[in-house]
């Protein structure tokens, strides 16, 4: 393994230019990681142990509120496909939990506190004259014979602008993890991932084509609201929905602040290393809270959940090859894990945006990331058999050195289409 451990967290990188380094918000409620096989068995601790009344979110949950009301309802959701529960717990209930945890043989391997999530992007200037983006003309996306048939791709995001134009004739699989909205984007960060991760060959409405992975099977996750907020809750139950789909690849430009020293997330890190377990690679976002052009200049730590060894942690870079001022850097280098494995194009990204305007130019790691994740499901094509940790070697295996650039900025080098 390249990220051989473990890698966590849950949030979105805000894609800033100039962005203030955010502290974690907490909600309250507790994630519980389950030992492999002990589902059953922690559940029926929780409930003993802990008074708490447990819902299964499985192959016959019907959808993303059920879960996010029980939690919020002083009761404990499980999704078994990643071990994990999310529950909302008083102060005795912490207690009991923990204790639970404690004891010789426990199925409650250790709990963690949540966190919130956002993101905020920012707008930048795209060359209006070419008939591709520069991302997937950097890339080699243009000359690559693939398209990502048969590949299954989802994106965890603000949702998706299922009335756009260039996606009339594409079949989207989506699941909404916000109760409050529907899965309709309001917010716009969602509709450009797709889009650049899974954007059709020849846009209706534009003369640039902005798409990686064409001919993929695109799964939208709603998991942020439409002001670009979410919680740990939102980001696994879309993570266990992917799984749950077989889906291969799972895009997630999404990271919550991490200090300097921090370790990763042990819940997200698991549920990582279970994902390429069952096949799936999680791609992610380094990160946003960097601040490069100051003097002197201030380099941030990978975000979580980037940060997880068992995570593809992905930079930003300009069409120029130069680190993008904003994306986060290998700074927690005594932290397993915390390293950028790979850079993709993060720097005036064009691409797909939600109602009359049709598309938009902004820039971010949470750019760079869906550029990665197209990139995969053209490798997924081309070797079929090459799935979770064996399609994340095989990624790093045709990336193109950025002479002059740092390992601790770029990780292995630009990702390039086979």
């Amino acid at each position: 393994m390249s990220k051989q451990a473990n890698k966590f967290g849950a949030a979105m990188p805000g894609d800033e230019m100039e962005p203030t380094v955010a502290k974690p918000v907490r909600t309250g409620r507790l994630l519980i990681l389950f030992d492999e096989d002990a589902t059953a068995a922690g559940m029926r601790m929780l409930t003993r142990q802990a008074g708490l009344r447990v819902s299964l979110a499985g192959d016959e949950w019907t959808g993303g509120q059920d879960a996010i009301e029980i939690a919020a309802s002083s009761q404990a959701v499980v999704y078994q496909h990643t071990g994990v529960a999310v529950a909302s717990v008083d102060p005795d209930q912490m207690a009991a939990v923990s204790s639970a945890s404690a004891e010789v043989g426990s199925p409650i391997l250790a709990t963690e506190v949540e966190e919130e999530v956002a993101v905020n992007p920012v707008m930048g200037i795209q060359q209006a004259d070419e008939s591709a983006t520069w991302g997937l003309d950097a890339t080699g996306v243009l000359q690559s014979g693939y398209s990502g048939a048969g590949v299954k791709v989802a994106i965890l995001d603000t949702g998706f602008d299922l009335n756009h134009a260039d996606f009339a004739n594409r079949t989207i699989i989506h699941e909404n993890f916000i109760t409050t909205e529907t899965i309709q984007d309001g917010h716009g960060h969602g509709t450009h991932c797709t889009g650049t991760a899974c954007g059709p060959l020849r846009p209706r409405k534009t003369d640039q084509r902005y798409g990686i992975a064409y001919g993929a099977q695109i799964y939208v996750g709603k998991v942020l609201n439409q002001s670009g907020a979410g919680t740990d809750n939102t980001i696994i139950a879309g993570i266990n929905w992917a799984i749950e789909q077989g889906c291969h690849i799972v895009s997630m430009s999404i990271g919550g602040p991490v200090s300097a020293g921090a370790t990763y997330s042990n819940i997200y890190e698991t549920v990582a290393y279970r994902a390429l377990r069952a096949g799936t690679l999680i791609i992610a976002a380094a990160g946003n809270d960097s601040r490069r052009l100051n003097k002197p200049s201030v380099i941030n730590p990978v975000s979580r959940p980037a940060n997880c060894p068992s995570i593809l942690a992905v930079a930003a870079v300009d069409r120029s090859d130069k680190i993008a001022k904003f994306s986060n850097g290998s700074i927690n280098v005594d932290q397993e894990g915390a390293e950028v494995d790979v850079a993709g194009p993060g720097v005036d990204i064009y691409s797909s945006w939600p109602g009359a305007k049709g598309y938009n130019t902004i820039s971010g790691t949470s750019m760079a990331t869906p550029h990665v994740a197209g990139i995969a499901a053209l490798c997924a094509e081309a070797n079929p058999n090459a799935r979770g940790r064996q399609l994340w070697d095989g990624l790093l295996q045709s990336l193109r050195p950025l002479n002059g650039l740092l390992a601790r900025d770029v990780g292995a080098g630009f990702v390039v289409a086979p």
